[in-house]
């Protein structure tokens, strides 16, 4: 838990159980509330002692797994301790409330499931909820006494099951459409990270190897960018309300960071936890290692570089532009028609190159767009324009 403040503090990427782990959280004030006030009228004014006895007591106990679970940062055990102190609230009504009310708690249960947006939890308690939703319904429909449907059980039976069964379908076909869009694009995501990261430690290793080579300090070793990193640093901490000398000194320590292995720092249990705290934060922002700021400085870079021109150009591939007479290019094109022709290109039923175009086929080629990157108008025309005598060429 204390890992996950961090990271929100410092504005940084969260997982999914850390998402949990904050929904979690809201779910557990929510089922406080909802505790204090049902928990003493159960004990006061319900005639049952099952209910006065059994249902507070386990509600706090589940309640309290949810908050320890939680904060040992076990966010999906303590959602599913969660979700049994709701279900333990709702039931605690079941034997004293109206069945119009339990059947507004089957909603809210089903609210509670959504909320969490996970696609398991929903699939499975939601199932058993729906279900038993049908069969309570199908069983208590005479209690149900809406005036506008008193004439008809059969009326009451397919409004009310059809509304709760159509929420939950509309809610799982949504789940399962996310489940799907969500993990093609972690799959693209993670092998994507994973092929940046890849690409950013070898322009690390890369570039030591051209200090190296050239005898050159890194740029955290020269004293123009150590004088400018402690004057900017030193000037917007001072807006901030930062003493000049308190940053002065954590700009020594992030310089010197760059020198040791961070990751000791962290773990050495001799320091202090505020040195501890302050290598944490700034070892994301370390130049000579491959982290997510570096990542974004060399994309930053890669913006004003010219990148490789698309078009080709050591070599003119217009007919018209390499041959200056017109019965040249006539020619030159009547070789591409025979080349395209008598040249076995194409796939047959058996996915083996083994057939050739027909005159239609090259005519439909002749008439996509690009082909004028190879042939001028008048070089297209002179083949659609002439059919029977291209087609007596073979």
């Amino acid at each position: 838990m204390k890992d996950l403040i961090f990271r929100i503090r410092s504005s940084q990427y969260l997982s999914n159980n850390e998402l949990v782990a904050i929904k979690v959280l809201f779910i557990n004030i929510l089922l406080l509330i909802v505790g204090v006030i049902t928990v003493p009228i159960n004990i006061l004014f319900s005639g049952l002692t099952i209910v006065q006895i059994a249902f507070p007591l386990t509600f706090v106990l589940a309640f309290g797994a949810s908050i320890i679970l939680n904060l040992i940062s076990k966010p999906r055990l303590a959602m599913t301790a969660s979700i049994y102190a709701f279900i333990i609230v709702a039931a605690s009504f079941f034997p004293t409330a109206s069945p119009i009310y339990i059947y507004l708690m089957l909603f809210a249960l089903l609210g509670v499931l959504i909320f969490y947006q996970d696609f398991y939890t929903f699939a499975i308690y939601g199932t058993v909820i729906t279900i038993f939703g049908i069969i309570f319904l199908f069983f208590n429909i005479d209690t149900f006494t809406a005036e506008i449907f008193q004439q008809s059980a059969t009326t009451q039976i397919v409004i009310y099951q059809g509304t709760l069964i159509i929420f939950y379908v509309f809610f799982l076909l949504n789940f399962i459409n996310l489940e799907i869009t969500n993990e093609r694009y972690i799959k693209n995501f993670l092998e994507s990270k994973t092929y940046t990261k890849n690409y950013i430690e070898l322009i690390i290793k890369l570039k030591e190897a051209m200090n190296d080579r050239d005898r050159v300090k890194p740029i955290y070793d020269q004293s123009i960018f150590q004088q400018g990193l402690l004057e900017t640093s030193t000037f917007l901490g001072e807006i901030f309300g930062f003493k000049a000398k308190e940053i002065q000194e954590l700009v020594e320590f992030y310089l010197y960071l760059h020198e040791v292995d961070a990751d000791l720092i962290i773990s050495n249990k001799n320091i202090n936890s505020k040195t501890k705290s302050f290598a944490k934060q700034l070892k994301r922002y370390l130049i000579n290692q491959n982290n997510e700021f570096m990542g974004l400085v060399y994309e930053l870079i890669s913006e004003t570089k010219q990148g490789l021109n698309n078009k080709i150009q050591n070599l003119d591939t217009r007919i018209h532009n390499s041959y200056h007479s017109s019965t040249d290019r006539f020619i030159a094109t009547a070789a591409i028609y025979y080349y395209l022709r008598t040249e076995i290109t194409q796939l047959d039923k058996w996915e083996r190159t083994d057939e050739n175009l027909t005159h239609q086929s090259v005519k439909d080629i002749l008439m996509d767009s690009l082909v004028l990157n190879y042939l001028s108008p008048g070089e297209i025309n002179l083949i659609l324009d002439n059919d029977e005598l291209f087609k007596r060429m073979l």
